[in-house]
């Protein structure tokens, strides 16, 4: 689902723009729903009603349910304050969820400012704030290079948030069990979110991505790299569609071994197996991009993986963000491929290259640099994919000090980034973006933020 706050002061509109967004969602065959923070005091049910004496009787919850809607009401033993993720945990499922009132929470926020209420507005200090919806633009206490939205015209908001939906795409903090680590597949990490409003320190939630070498019957058959999750429903998938197996019988044991680099799975056999196994000979995954015995001494290899540091505007990285996203090309017209860029220290978007795997655009930006002998320090790469470890190798390999992706990068690619000196940004869209290595190589544009 997609989440956007509304901020603002009590009487600049919130409410009533809230109103007219849902109206313009649901035409445009949106599903949507609220959360909105009320005073302590607030009540739904009234006395003398049967949900009323239920929890007058003790009930610490009531659910009321008729065939047109439900209602549910908790009650605090003591005093809580339940954030968004708590409440966003409570929603069916849906396209849009309008947060109002919750001004702190770290989510894309709308800021509602009217000119009569005389308030103060907050989009100079929270990086959060992706637009301003007001009544009166030449009245904005600040100026600002954010985008300036007609307060009046829900359409035109509507637009604008349907435009990069992608940029709103709510990502759930990761539930962190009784042991104090985050969830199975998760890593937190520390982030630097960029905004053109300031920049916040944020932790975010990453993707495992571990080293797997699957053994069968006591052989090594092939090396991937995966989430360290379910792995014995991996390995029987990979076991089925190779055609090694035939059914899930066919495995008769199974065992997950942790090794420093990761895991080797191995996975015994029935006997009748064994033909088919001689007919399918061992094989590396391609998107493994290295060999084995690299792959199993991954936290030494590291070691290797060095680049030359590069230094980048916010500007610079915002300017050419924009162009790729802006540009045509395979990704445009099939929504089937990926892209890869190289654009200059000014922001100048400079070669482009595309396929259908994500590794292979890389490849191919990285050999049109190499003949047109470029420099890669005058500028930074950018990819419209997700960055998986193999991409900054690829990157630091090809002396790329700059990596910034449309989407996340994993935990193993900002363990190797970090390590090879390659400045790391996620979630590149609009003025947005997120540093997850090499923060401070990245330079913060006074212009962004005015």
């Amino acid at each position: 689902m997609n989440v956007i706050g509304l901020c603002g002061f009590s009487g600049s509109g919130k409410t009533t723009l809230a109103e007219q967004l849902i109206a313009q969602l649901r035409a445009a065959g949106q599903r949507v729903s609220v959360v909105k923070h009320a005073h302590h005091s607030f009540d739904i049910d009234h006395e003398g009603k049967d949900s009323w004496r239920h929890r007058r009787a003790g009930a610490s919850e009531v659910v009321i349910a008729s065939d047109r809607r439900l209602a549910k009401i908790r009650e605090f033993d003591t005093l809580s304050d339940p954030g968004v993720p708590e409440l966003i945990a409570e929603l069916a499922p849906c396209d849009w969820v309008l947060v109002e009132g919750f001004k702190q929470a770290a989510l894309p926020k709308l800021e509602v400012w009217r000119a009569a209420t005389g308030k103060p507005a907050q989009y100079p200090a929270d990086p959060h704030v992706v637009a301003i919806a007001t009544d009166d633009a030449e009245r904005l206490p600040v100026p600002t290079s954010l985008p300036i939205l007609d307060l009046n015209d829900a359409a035109g908001i509507v637009a604008f948030l349907l435009a990069d939906p992608g940029r709103y795409f709510y990502r759930p903090p990761g539930q962190v069990p009784p042991s104090g680590r985050p969830s199975a597949g998760v890593t937190s990490v520390a982030a630097r979110a960029l905004r053109g409003s300031g920049d916040a320190g944020v932790e975010e939630r990453v993707a495992d991505e571990v080293a797997m070498a699957i053994e069968i019957d006591g052989a090594g058959r092939i090396l991937l790299f995966a989430t360290p999750t379910d792995l014995e429903d991996m390995v029987l998938g990979y076991l089925l569609g190779d055609g090694i197996v035939e059914s899930a019988s066919d495995l008769l044991g199974f065992e997950a071994v942790p090794h420093d680099a990761g895991f080797v799975l191995r996975a015994q056999l029935r006997p009748a197996c064994a033909e088919r196994l001689k007919l399918r000979p061992p094989r590396v995954d391609a998107s493994a991009g290295f060999g084995a015995a690299a792959a199993l001494a991954n936290g030494v290899s590291r070691a290797a993986l060095r680049v030359t540091p590069v230094e980048i505007d916010q500007a610079a990285l915002v300017a050419g963000m924009r162009a790729l996203a802006a540009g045509g090309g395979l990704w445009k017209a099939t929504g089937a491929s990926h892209a890869a860029a190289w654009i200059s220290l000014d922001g100048e978007l400079k070669i482009v290259r595309e396929d259908v795997g994500r590794r292979n655009a890389l490849d191919k930006l990285v050999g049109a640099m190499a003949r047109a002998g470029i420099d890669p320090s005058r500028g930074f790469a950018a990819v419209t994919s997700r960055v998986s470890h193999g991409m900054v190798r690829q990157a630091a390999a090809a002396g790329i000090g700059v990596l910034a992706a449309i989407s996340a990068p994993t935990g193993l690619a900002i363990g190797l980034a970090e390590s090879a000196g390659i400045t790391l940004v996620g979630f590149a869209r609009g003025d947005s973006a997120t540093v997850y290595a090499g923060a401070d190589r990245v330079r913060k544009d006074p212009g962004l933020a005015r």
